[in-house]
């Protein structure tokens, strides 16, 4: 099997993974945030109809499109979580490690491989 075949499957399997995160938000099953599970199913179309194009060997724009809305969605959330931490230090509030990092940040990490192949074809392309 082709990289890029591997790259388009992977991309349809975080497509997936997205989709199942925004319905597990949206329903309250994971946190109740409509927002953010409204997001998640943006950014889980994006993914899986870039999948579709890219095993179509059309083109990779909506993968390098899903990518950078994981990374800048999952440094959000991330963002968040460090300033929930400081707020912890200055005694404002309280701080739970497994209650800050959201489903966001952790489908971010399950999206890096994406990142580097869409990382490592951007390099490859003439300007």
């Amino acid at each position: 099997m082709s990289e890029d075949k591997v790259s388009g499957i992977y991309a349809l399997f975080v497509g997936l993974l997205y989709m199942v995160a925004a319905v597990g938000e949206i329903a309250g099953f994971l946190q109740r945030d409509l927002i953010g599970g409204v997001m998640l199913m943006v950014i889980s179309v994006v993914y899986i109809y870039g999948a579709k194009r890219f095993l179509q060997k059309k083109d990779f724009a909506f993968i390098v499109g899903g990518v950078f809305l994981s990374v800048i969605y999952g440094l959000l959330y991330l963002s968040i979580a460090f300033a929930n931490y400081l707020e912890y230090l200055m005694g404002v509030k309280d701080f739970l490690l497994l209650r800050e990092l959201r489903i966001e940040i952790w489908l971010m990490l399950v999206s890096s491989p994406l990142i580097y192949k869409v990382w490592k074809d951007i390099r490859k392309l003439k300007w």
